[in-house]
């Protein structure tokens, strides 16, 4: 969120980063946030991640609802490392500079 182009999208989509706290997609000229852009993401990846797409059609509410629980107990779910994981090469252009 430091980067030039982090505050240029921030200021063209009116996002706040001095309280970022959700996760935010920029597709194109569109922005969405918790549930909607993480299930956005899985519309766009291979693999089984797809089949969460249809759960677009749950009302937002719900959906991000669920969302927040999950965010809310992601280390319990999931774990929690001790570092961070180094992004090789073929990562590294995915991510803005």
């Amino acid at each position: 969120m430091q980067s030039e182009k982090a505050k240029e999208l921030a200021n063209k989509f009116d996002i706040d980063i001095s309280s970022m706290d959700t996760f935010i997609l920029i597709n194109d000229d569109d922005k969405y946030v918790k549930s909607t852009a993480a299930l956005n993401i899985c519309k766009q990846l291979t693999g089984p991640i797809k089949m969460f797409y249809p759960f677009i059609l749950v009302p937002k509410i719900f959906r991000d609802f669920v969302y927040d629980m999950i965010a809310k107990n992601r280390y319990k779910l999931f774990g929690r490392r001790q570092s961070c994981r180094v992004p090789t090469e073929a990562d590294r252009s995915k991510f803005f500079e």
